[in-house]
């Protein structure tokens, strides 16, 4: 994987965590989102956030071997 690649997972993955900061903190001062449609976003959030760290570990086992 190149650097670029990297990176772009590395960005990906820091917005997602931005992303689910931003709406717990605007949960908690609104209560716009109701705790299960909370957990929901947060569960999705945290499987793509597993993939993607998920993948740069096989990438990087790849460029190893």
């Amino acid at each position: 994987m190149s650097t670029r690649e990297e990176d772009m997972v590395d960005l990906a993955l820091t917005e997602l965590e931005n992303a689910m900061d931003a709406l717990h903190r605007l949960n908690r001062e609104t209560n716009i989102v109701d705790d299960v449609e909370y957990n929901r976003l947060n569960r999705a959030v945290w499987d793509m956030e597993q993939v993607l760290k998920d993948w740069l570990e096989v990438i990087g086992d790849e460029q190893n071997e």
